[in-house]
């Protein structure tokens, strides 16, 4: 069992090599579920992973401290997802600890949401690139 995933694994790299020199503009993102590979061989591909493919903010924010221990914030994909029994605040609020970003259709957002949004992008553009991008957490 051991050589079938050592074998995959060299599969893998090799696939994401050749990918990211025919397509070195695309923005490549890859998930510990959709693979599962959460590696430092998978950031040398990819500069942000999913740590899971949960959508859930406060099943992910257990996800994101334990693995804050051995990898830094900026790689740890962290996005606000629609169908979470959270609000919007929370959902954000965790995301932050992460590369932040949004995965869902803005059509369908409450205007009090819409306000979350807008207050939390002021908090983001002030913080993250200090603290989550360039950063040391302690």
């Amino acid at each position: 069992q051991g050589k079938t995933m050592f074998g995959y694994v060299l599969g893998l790299y090799d696939l994401l090599d050749r990918f990211t020199k025919h397509y070195p503009d695309v923005f490549l993102q890859t998930c510990a579920s959709g693979g599962g590979r959460f590696d430092m061989g998978m950031l040398y591909y990819s500069s942000q992973i999913q740590g899971s493919d949960t959508s859930d903010a406060v099943d992910r924010s257990f996800n994101l401290y334990s693995t804050s221990f051995g990898y830094p914030l900026a790689v740890l994909g962290s996005h606000v997802f629609s169908n979470d029994s959270t609000s919007v605040a929370t959902r954000m609020a965790i995301a932050f600890f992460g590369t932040y970003g949004f995965e869902f259709n803005p059509d369908r957002l409450s205007e009090e949401d819409r306000d979350e949004i807008k207050k939390a992008e002021t908090v983001y553009s002030a913080y993250h690139l200090d603290c989550i991008q360039n950063g040391d957490l302690y």
